[in-house]
């Protein structure tokens, strides 16, 4: 367990999160390259962090019978757009 105290960086955890989730998503052949950028490219910290945040957010959102179906899809849709600007960043736009 762990315990929030000062030396507790919840957005570097929140980041670690929201990159082992991508990794789970992406080919092996794409996998090395994104761990490399997210060790090297600390911008990809805050990018990583909102990931973990809104699919976690969408799980909760999805296991709850009361949410509205649009406030769930906007979660899709952010999750999505997420992992777009993650895999830009690392790899490039698309041609």
């Amino acid at each position: 367990m762990v315990r929030m105290d000062d030396s507790f960086d919840y957005s570097q955890w929140a980041a670690r999160c929201g990159l082992a989730r991508l990794l789970l998503k992406l080919p092996a052949c794409q996998r090395d390259a994104l761990r490399t950028a997210a060790h090297q490219q600390s911008c990809l910290d805050e990018m990583l962090g909102a990931y973990d945040e809104a699919c976690m957010t969408l799980e909760r959102y999805r296991k709850k019978g009361s949410v509205e179906f649009a406030l769930i899809e906007e979660y899709e849709i952010l999750c999505v757009e997420l992992e777009s600007d993650v895999m830009r960043e690392v790899f490039g736009s698309p041609h």
